[in-house]
């Protein structure tokens, strides 16, 4: 039978012990032993970009979806124990407990898909359905692994009787349909909007049209594959494999749009997309959650927190705050644009006049090698975004920073010293007359050593430093670009508007035209952000019409 969501977790012990006395403990004791082990952590020193936290003793967590239908943020979660479990996200308190029907043996939850009406789970032997407003649960169907529930829980699809791929609809499985040929599948998954079933066997990949069963396109890939997920708008498809490349294909042929290098694993790994498709999280060997840039392939951003090894990501719809969850019964809440994840020292700069410091702040914006340098600036310009629009206009002058700089090479606190040469190793050869200048002049030996081994790693690179300089620039350009769509006010829209007439990178400019057609398409964040880009496209006709 399953619980209604309205269950309270139990009091805290110290609480009662503060409020009851040391006979009330005992009591409480035989409470805590008797009473679901399901409990809300609230921890005083979350990991950075970690807002909320929750756990459960019932054992891990496999599998994950969000409802946000009620105005809350719930996150059901699917357990070893083959119990799902409702918490809400935002105070990390359980809301329901949904248990396994009383004529079937517990076993671990599949995959997940949760309705308005229904929360439907399905095991290695069965799907069971429970109502959210009524005690009631049942077994829909007997199914084998792998096993899809579809979002809108009508259908299912796995083999029978070891045979290929079946289509069955919940209301009626005997009138289930076959895919078009005999083919084995290793993982199965629906898209979002139940139009398309994707089947993975080894390294081949094959996309089936669910109405009909038929095969739409197929594609062999190098390795084997560890995971899928569709992006948000449904016209892109990420794929893992075990060697660590990560395929971008398109949902209608399997096309090539790009790839990127990963971490090798033969672990599957949790992956999802931003709700803007700007960002991709995926998990990586030692459990933390790895933030790539969809449109550079570059980390911007690790977020540590998990132990153990995550099972599932899901993003907020509209939003940059997603859920994570782990196998060790342990969940997240995340807000990439979390206070937390721009150190202190970042929202000084921002806060400070001092030229230099937002020198630094802008060349972060272009660090290719410092995977949380660049966010922790977006993080702190977003926070400021009159100064983000300022400095994207007048980009600020880096020769007085330099100097500052070098001077700190001779700095008392060796931290100093290090920073000094560290950022200096990040302007490249903007630095380089600077630093043979300082060099003829007469310098401490602390000051001659770190000036000529910035020098010679100069000289070593400089073969590639132009390139990078000029791929460090455009990267930059990029995020600027999604740095205003992130700020969402009219001025960023008419900022993104004239940095695509005075841009002459053609990539630049096709990232503004993707972007503003995705939000103009999707009216992503809310309807007021789609008139504020309106209102701007009706002042650029040119990129007006190549919009629509």
């Amino acid at each position: 039978m399953a619980v209604a969501l309205n269950h309270q977790p139990i009091r805290s012990l110290p609480r009662i012990m503060r409020r009851r006395g040391v006979v009330r403990v005992v009591i409480a004791c035989l409470m805590l032993a008797l009473s679901p082990v399901t409990h809300a952590e609230s921890l005083p020193n979350l990991p950075a970009g970690c807002i909320a936290r929750f756990q459960t003793d019932e054992g891990g967590f496999t599998c994950l979806e969000l409802d946000e239908s009620s105005g809350s943020l719930l996150a059901f979660c699917g357990t070893t124990a083959g119990v799902v479990i409702a918490f809400d996200c935002l105070n990390g308190q359980p809301v329901g407990t949904f248990p396994p029907p009383d004529t079937v043996k517990p076993e671990p939850i599949r995959s997940l898909t949760v309705t308005p009406t229904h929360v439907l789970a399905a095991t290695s032997t069965q799907v069971c359905r429970w109502s959210r407003d009524a005690n009631t649960s049942e077994v829909v169907i007997r199914c084998e692994q792998p096993a899809a529930i579809d979002p809108s829980g009508e259908f299912t699809a796995s083999p029978r009787d070891s045979s290929p791929i079946w289509i069955s609809p919940l209301s009626n499985p005997d009138a289930a349909w076959r895919v078009d040929h005999q083919v084995q599948a290793d993982r199965l998954q629906f898209s979002p909007d139940s139009r398309w079933l994707i089947s993975t066997r080894f390294g081949r990949l094959y996309c089936w049209q669910v109405s009909t069963g038929k095969l739409v396109w197929k594609r062999r890939l190098a390795s084997r594959i560890t995971g899928v997920t569709f992006s948000p708008s449904l016209e892109q498809l990420l794929v893992a494999t075990e060697y660590g490349v990560c395929y971008c294909l398109k949902v209608t042929d399997g096309a090539t749009l790009s790839q990127m290098e990963k971490r090798p694993t033969n672990k599957q790994p949790a992956m999802a997309w931003s709700a803007d498709e700007s960002l991709i999280v995926i998990t990586e060997p030692d459990h933390s959650l790895a933030i790539v840039e969809e449109f550079s392939h570059h980390n911007c951003l690790r977020l540590h927190g998990h132990r153990d090894t995550v099972t599932s990501i899901r993003f907020r719809s509209g939003s940059m705050q997603c859920v994570s969850v782990d196998d060790g019964g342990n969940g997240f809440l995340w807000d990439l644009f979390d206070p937390s994840l721009a150190p202190n020292d970042a929202n000084a700069q921002v806060k400070s006049d001092a030229k230099d410091r937002l020198v630094i702040l802008w060349q972060q914006l272009s660090e290719l090698d410092h995977p949380n340098g660049s966010w922790s600036a977006i993080v702190a310009l977003r926070r400021h975004p009159e100064l983000a629009i300022q400095i994207m206009r007048q980009p600020p002058d880096g020769r007085a920073t330099i100097s500052r700089l070098i001077s700190e090479l001779d700095h008392p606190k060796y931290q100093v010293r290090a920073h000094a040469s560290q950022t200096l190793r990040h302007f490249g050869i903007l630095a380089e007359s600077a630093l043979q200048r300082a060099i003829r002049e007469k310098q401490s030996v602390e000051a001659q050593r770190r000036l000529d081994r910035l020098l010679v790693l100069l000289d070593i690179s400089r073969s590639t430093e132009t390139v990078r300089q000029q791929q460090a620039d455009r990267i930059r350009q990029l995020r600027c670009v999604h740095l205003l769509t992130w700020i969402g006010t009219e001025q960023s829209a008419s900022e993104l508007a004239r940095q695509w007439q005075q841009t002459q990178d053609p990539h630049v400019r096709q990232e503004i035209q993707k972007v503003l057609a995705r939000v103009v398409r999707q009216q992503w964040t809310e309807n007021e952000n789609l008139l504020k880009i309106c209102r701007t496209l009706a002042t650029h006709p040119e990129l007006a019409r190549i919009i629509f």
